[in-house]
């Protein structure tokens, strides 16, 4: 078992109350469940391009206002400083939305992660 599977393995208390549950409807309905614990629900794959747009929009943001702070005649390759800088931001954020998932669940609708565990 790696890391990331024991992490969200259930302690002995919590096994316990879902075997109790479990065994509880199982007694009431005739049903046999079975369950399964899993990292998450589905891919969101709109996660990283929420964090890229989040991360491009406030180092555009950040570029405005050095510009102005700076009043520095504008040279000829302060455009491709600036698409630099925006592009970085934005990449960096989307790559840590997939590498970071405390990041990604910031972009993540409540309604969205509902739907798909349910």
């Amino acid at each position: 078992m790696d890391e990331r599977q024991r992490s969200m393995a259930l302690n002995s208390t919590e096994g316990g109350s879902v075997n109790a549950q479990i065994a509880d409807i199982e007694r009431r309905t005739g049903v046999r469940i079975t369950t399964t614990i899993v990292a998450r629900c589905d891919a969101y794959v709109e996660l990283p391009w929420k964090a890229f747009a989040l991360g491009a929009s406030l180092a555009a943001f950040a570029v405005v206002l050095v510009d102005i702070a700076v009043a520095a005649w504008p040279s000829p390759w302060s455009a491709l400083w600036h698409a630099i800088a925006i592009l970085g931001a934005g990449a960096t954020s989307a790559l840590a939305a997939v590498g970071i998932p405390a990041w990604a669940r910031l972009f993540l609708r409540p309604s969205r992660r509902d739907v798909e565990v349910r």
